[in-house]
């Protein structure tokens, strides 16, 4: 591939020149100009950008407060960041949103829609998840891709690791996970499983609702209370070190301080270095109580309808575009839930995804470059019934030709006109806009760059992998297909299946994946290393990446999705992952193996 950006090479003075109809930075004589220039700018004030949810209470009016002005996006903010408000007195409330109240609303909707006339709609106050088997089941097994809060990699071994997901045990789990805290999971999970355990201290008894171990953000601060004396003041300084990295430098004091105290008030020093180990695990955030309790009302909800309404619950999972995967991910999900996935019909889709007993339809909203506009002009349209040819549609509707080229590549019109192939209906299409517009419009399209549909004039239907590149341009995946599935020819007896993981542990194995999403994370000593998640087309498989084989392969996983993962099958607590060993990119990896096929072909007999 071409060079993102010019060479830059020495060269005369003036800091940058001309060379090949592109400008070369003179980096030899301009590096003291740009250093002095950058220098200039730290500190400048550069963009009033808005808080996410921040929101200033006053009694009056807040210009007696504090100076405010107008954003560029047109509201009123005031002039101090948000830990100037704090210091000032202020009170500041983070107002936040959660697309999966979007989710739970929107699924509901959906299953309310199917109910039989009579039958009482399904509301969110009358859900009782706490209880329901199924629901418990699902997340005892970690199948909670999709559910509010504890889908993450991480949430999901630790689900089905402890084995334990009554609202108490889910309460703990919203909290623990923290960037840190992995030892203290791990010990937490022995405990829930039965391994003997006691409070570091009697003075510690608040703990023993988590066994022992510092979960909640206030228990930092009942700490501190307990053993080192502090104020209520010094307690709460110490609960927000950890979370506000504008007061990391004080951590220093009061680990001093907390810990001199409690020594000079008889604790013991192994009991005092465990518990400052425990309060170290909060860097990075941490949850109060309260805070983890609401959220797994919420998580428990989702998994009931996750449990109860599968498509429904996916499809507005994947509409509401708030989870922790991609919308390839949860549609995945929803088919090795037994979910049939239906492409955009341009008589059935809505702008949003839906789901309805056990099928899910994809919605106009995932057709890259399809615009809203549009979308809005086919739904106010078909009001006055269903289109029942792509002529009758491009009398009714009248939508730019990029549009209505895009929903004929993404198959909306397939079922619709089941003998004629797209080629035939993107011809006709060019051949509606040449009588209507005349050519500037179609001819423009094309000029700007855009790929020329010259099956459009061979008129042959196009080949399976052909149709699957379609939809890869048009969604971004193939849909109708795994994307493992057009490799699988080589793939054969080359790779152990994920579904097949749990009969090798202990042993190294290669398999193949689509790679779902990472983590980077940093070792006690600082060092990084990466958590992956993969699936073939069996399952989701979980991978490791520690610091030296994350410095061989972490580039290639910043530009390739489709991998040969080589690596050991580890397992915890009936959990299982795979501390890989090596990465290869699967496009590569075929290339080679047909050079390797075409060499021996070509040998003499």
């Amino acid at each position: 591939p071409a060079p993102r950006t010019a060479p830059i090479r020495p060269g005369s003075a003036g800091g940058a020149r001309q060379t090949a109809g592109a400008p070369v930075l003179d980096i030899e004589n301009s590096w003291e100009e740009i250093i002095s220039l950058a220098l200039r700018l730290i500190g400048v004030f550069h963009y009033p950008s808005v808080h996410a949810g921040g929101v200033v209470v006053v009694p009056d009016e807040i210009r007696k407060y504090v100076p405010v002005l107008t954003a560029p996006k047109g509201v009123p903010i005031v002039e101090w960041e948000k830990d100037q408000v704090e210091d000032s007195g202020l009170v500041k409330i983070d107002l936040l949103g959660n697309r999966s109240l979007a989710v739970v609303r929107d699924c509901l909707q959906a299953v309310n829609l199917t109910r039989q006339p009579g039958e009482e709609p399904l509301r969110y106050h009358d859900i009782r998840p706490l209880d329901d088997p199924g629901t418990r089941e699902l997340m005892e097994r970690g199948r909670t891709m999709g559910v509010f809060y504890i889908e993450s990699p991480a949430t999901r071994q630790l689900l089905a690791k402890a084995g334990k997901a009554d609202y108490e045990h889910v309460v703990i789990y919203s909290s623990i996970i923290r960037p840190a805290a992995n030892r203290f999971s791990n010990l937490l999970i022995e405990r829930i499983r039965g391994a003997p355990w006691q409070a570091l201290h009697p003075d510690l008894a608040f703990m023993d609702e988590s066994y022992g171990i510092m979960v909640y953000q206030e228990q930092v601060a009942q700490s501190a209370r307990a053993l080192a004396d502090f104020s209520w003041a010094e307690a709460d300084m110490l609960q927000k070190i950890g979370t506000k990295k504008s007061l990391r430098p004080l951590i220093p004091e009061l680990q001093e301080k907390f810990i001199t105290r409690s020594l000079a008030r008889g604790y013991p020093r192994e009991v005092v270095q465990q518990l400052w180990e425990m309060i170290e695990s909060f860097q990075g955030y941490s949850f109060t109580k309260a805070h983890s309790a609401s959220y797994a009302r919420l998580s428990f909800v989702c998994a009931y309808l996750k449990t109860h309404y599968p498509a429904e619950f996916l499809a507005a999972v994947i509409s509401n575009r708030g989870g922790y995967y991609s919308p390839y991910a949860y549609m995945s999900e929803a088919r090795r839930a037994g979910i049939r996935i239906l492409p955009p019909q341009i008589n059935r889709s809505l702008s949003a995804w839906k789901g309805r007993r056990g099928k899910v339809r994809m919605g106009f909203m995932e057709i890259r470059g399809l615009r809203q506009g549009s979308v809005e002009a086919v739904l106010t349209a078909r009001k006055q019934g269903d289109f029942p040819t792509l002529a009758d549609f491009l009398r009714r509707v009248d939508l730019p030709f990029a549009d209505s080229r895009a929903l004929i590549r993404a198959g909306a019109f397939d079922e619709l006109e089941p003998e004629r192939t797209r080629p035939d209906l993107l011809l006709e299409l060019m051949e509606h806009h040449y009588r209507t517009d005349g050519a500037a419009e179609v001819d423009d399209f094309f000029a700007n760059g855009q790929p020329h549909d010259a099956e459009a004039y061979r008129l042959r239907a196009p080949s399976h992998r052909q149709l699957l590149q379609m939809e890869i341009e048009s969604f971004g995946y193939p849909w109708s297909a795994h994307p493992l599935d057009m490799y699988w020819g080589w793939l054969r007896g080359r790779v152990t299946r994920a579904g097949a993981i749990p009969r090798h542990v202990g042993r190294v194995v290669t398999l193949a994946g689509i790679c779902l999403t990472t983590k980077t994370v940093q070792t006690r000593q600082g060092e990084p290393m990466e958590f992956l998640t993969f699936e073939d087309q069996t399952d989701v498989f979980e991978c490791v990446l520690f610091p030296d084989q994350y410095r061989q392969f972490n580039d290639l996983v910043k530009w390739e999705q489709l991998f040969l993962v080589q690596g050991r099958i580890e397992a915890a607590w009936g959990v299982h992952t795979v501390t890989i060993e090596k990465l290869t990119s699967l496009t590569r990896a075929v290339e080679k193996w047909a050079a390797k096929r075409e060499t021996r072909h070509e040998q003499p007999a």
